[in-house]
């Protein structure tokens, strides 16, 4: 199992903002990586959930980019007049 820190650095500091909110804990302002510090000692998920829950933002930014990507595709492939 990943780190705590290493798991919250793969997200962006909007999950990261999401993720305090949603445990009633401010983030402070500052560099991402005192940002994931102040989470990772803060957070009051076990590292298992805590893992559950990085995996589940960034299959949502996963499929996030399939459908920009199929939307993309079909803008570019429609003929116009149709």
């Amino acid at each position: 199992m990943a780190s705590r820190t290493s798991l919250l650095k793969s997200l962006g500091v909007a999950q990261l903002k999401e993720l305090a909110g949603r445990h009633d804990l401010s983030l402070p302002s500052g560099k991402k990586s005192e940002r994931v510090a102040f989470l990772a000692e803060k957070l009051s998920l076990s590292d298992a959930e805590l893992e559950a829950v990085v995996r589940s933002y960034q299959a949502d930014k996963l499929i996030g980019k399939i459908r920009d990507a199929r939307f993309a595709t079909r803008a570019t492939t429609s003929s116009p007049g149709r």
